[in-house]
């Protein structure tokens, strides 16, 4: 009486199980994700003096970074970075890289998500 029965007991076993597979398997991906878009961050961004085969431009003083990017602008470079913290925190968190392999200043600034 007011209790769950057998059916619906499993049945909510059976999601949680679920959730902790599809969260098991994100934070398998995470990584693959992250480098993804720190390689696209890279490729979008716009390299102040630099033209678009990556050649110092000619008889042009190169911009000043605050110059080239507008107020408006999303700043590729800047989520590149802060998406490849993320990245050597999982791996680190994984256990494919260990946290003394990394460079002192890179290892002061990973991004590790605990879960």
């Amino acid at each position: 009486p007011g209790g769950w029965g057998a059916a619906e007991r499993d049945r909510e076993e059976q999601s949680d199980r679920q959730v902790r597979d599809l969260l098991d398997e994100t934070r398998l991906w995470r990584p693959a994700n992250s480098a993804q878009w720190v390689a696209w961050g890279i490729v979008q961004a716009k390299v102040p003096g630099l033209d678009a085969n990556n050649e110092p431009l000619r008889g042009h003083a190169a911009p000043a970074a605050e110059d080239d990017v507008g107020l408006d602008e999303f700043d590729y470079l800047s989520y590149a970075q802060d998406r490849a913290l993320f990245f050597w925190g999982d791996v680190v968190q994984m256990g494919l890289v260990k946290a003394e392999e990394l460079p002192e200043s890179l290892r002061a600034r990973v991004k590790i998500v605990e879960y």
